[in-house]
């Protein structure tokens, strides 16, 4: 799907008060939260697990405390798939799902779910599609993944060159990786267009994804961005405590951060106080806007749980994720 059909079929898409987003491309479903959360909302998250999709109704159903209107995402569902095994807690997840699409609920009040598999043969499914609330996520083709690249690059403000703009192509990342990449590249660049070699670092050919893809979503506070990162980087190798340490190595210079901005430093001082790469300080000094010190100490008690986790013999990638996530979540 070209970038204008995209953004016309979540236009219409987002007119209903159910918005299922099924496919891969986690970046259409983080694309539609950040619409449906531009303006003020109650927003909730409901992470994978057991009871997902009945819980994220139920929290749905329930009336926000301050009267704003709620936003409830249900991330990374897995009882849409045509291989769920099926139980009573499946049928009690599909039925909750159903229920949500046939109410009549507040105007404003919105359910997103993304599920990464959708068997289009469920009777949710065909409900949301036949009502116009649901969102192709299939990866772009081929021919489509350079308007792709224009688009985002575009959107981030980024300029490429013809060499750089092939580069990208040939990297073959999903799209939150290539915002990522597209962002670190223009890092680098500081202001000029990106060049081939800055572009062919920033993003390998052959899908290749750099561990910078979850620090940025880290930083961000993106957990869209942390659950494409993740499966690929483990999927490549890398270890997940040493995923940890990093992620811990990014906070800690966050509260580093903090306390420089508290105590009045200039921005032009912190890559020396904080010794790292220039565009490395620059990332830091943008993200510590978006964290409060709770928010650092809440992480860097989260990381720790995480670790101890991994390290007491836990499902690698699902104790990652819920560490991961519930790190960029701080205090709130």
């Amino acid at each position: 799907m070209l970038p204008e059909a995209f953004e016309r079929q979540l236009g219409a898409a987002l007119e209903h008060h159910v918005v299922l987003v099924a496919g891969q491309e986690a970046f259409f479903a983080e694309r539609a939260r950040q619409v449906l959360s531009s303006e003020p909302v109650d927003e909730s998250r409901v992470g994978p697990g057991p009871g997902q999709l009945r819980e994220a109704v139920e929290l749905w159903e329930t009336p926000s405390w301050f009267g704003t209107p709620r936003l409830v995402v249900a991330w990374g569902v897995e009882a849409l798939a045509p291989n769920a095994r099926a139980t009573k807690e499946r049928d009690a997840e599909l039925a909750a799902l159903e229920r949500a699409l046939q109410a009549a609920p507040a105007a404003q009040d919105r359910l997103l779910v993304f599920a990464p598999q959708a068997d289009r043969r469920l009777r949710p499914v065909r409900l949301a599609q036949e009502r116009g609330g649901l969102v192709d996520a299939s990866p772009p083709g081929e021919r489509e993944y350079g308007a792709w690249v224009r688009h985002l690059a575009a959107a981030e403000g980024t300029v490429l060159t013809p060499q750089s703009g092939r580069a990208y192509e040939e990297s073959a990342l999903d799209l939150l990786s290539l915002r990522g990449a597209l962002s670190a590249g223009a890092l680098c660049a500081d202001g000029q267009p990106i060049s081939e070699e800055v572009a062919r670092w920033a993003a390998p050919p052959g899908g290749e994804l750099k561990v910078f893809a979850l620090t940025d979503a880290l930083l961000g506070r993106d957990p869209g961005g942390i659950a494409a990162a993740v499966p690929r980087l483990l999927l490549q190798g890398e270890s997940p405590i040493g995923l940890v340490a990093l992620a811990a190595r990014q906070v800690r210079l966050l509260a580093r951060a903090l306390a420089l901005r508290a105590q009045g430093v200039a921005p032009q001082e912190w890559q020396a106080q904080l010794g790292v790469h220039p565009f490395v300080a620059r990332k830091i000094q943008d993200a510590s806007r978006r964290w409060l010190p709770a928010d650092v100490t809440a992480a860097l008690r989260a990381l720790l749980r995480c670790d101890i986790g991994l390290k007491s013999g836990g499902a690698a990638e699902s104790t990652l994720l819920l560490g991961l996530i519930t790190a960029v979540r701080g205090n709130g």
